[in-house]
């Protein structure tokens, strides 16, 4: 777990300089699903989604991240 902290902490750290950085919200929100924070993951999920109004790699791979992580919770 120590390793997610630090992961959270840069993740931030990042965020605080630019809070649109389609990367860093990508990763934080994949981060947030492997720590079982779903409603975390859908909120850097809406960053995106306003981030890249015409669509963007980052927001496809959080989709389809939550998506997956939402049918694994139904099994």
């Amino acid at each position: 777990m120590l390793g997610s902290e630090k992961a959270f902490e840069h993740y931030r750290i990042a965020l605080r300089i630019n809070p649109k950085h389609r990367g860093a919200n990508e990763y934080l929100g994949e981060l947030y699903l492997e720590t079982g924070q779903l409603a975390e993951a859908e909120q850097r999920l809406a960053v995106l989604d306003k981030a890249c109004p015409w669509g963007c790699e980052e927001y496809d791979d959080l989709k389809e991240a939550v998506e997956k992580y939402k049918a694994k919770s139904k099994e």
